[in-house]
């Protein structure tokens, strides 16, 4: 499918963004005597792995890394993120399990006959 990819800024009055990524889906609408084209844009919601970094005199969590596991498309939830980078990893690990399914579809299909 061919996807456009952005990344929504959210910026709150203290000054903090949140960058959340978002996929676009060409739609087509058929009318009378017209057709119209247009992107309908949803959010990438990605399941993460987090894994906790603990200090190791108190053994209390100083800090978190995740690791991306799956990405869907998801018309009202939304995850965001405080780094725009964070936001591109997500677009880019979609576009990645995007190529992998299209790798994996049926190209075409033809008998032997014996």
């Amino acid at each position: 499918m061919n996807y456009q990819y952005r990344i929504k800024v959210e910026e709150k009055n203290n000054g903090e963004k949140l960058y959340i990524p978002q996929v676009g889906t060409p739609k087509l609408k058929i009318l009378s005597h017209t057709q119209h084209l247009w992107l309908e844009w949803d959010n990438l919601y990605p399941e993460l792995d987090y894994k906790y970094i603990y200090d190791p005199e108190t053994q209390l969590p100083v800090s978190k890394e995740y690791k991306i596991e799956s990405v869907e498309i998801k018309k009202s939830w939304s995850v965001s993120f405080k780094t725009e980078q964070e936001a591109n990893d997500v677009i880019e690990f979609h576009k990645e399990q995007e190529r992998r399914i299209e790798l994996d579809k049926v190209k075409n299909v033809y008998f032997i006959k014996k």
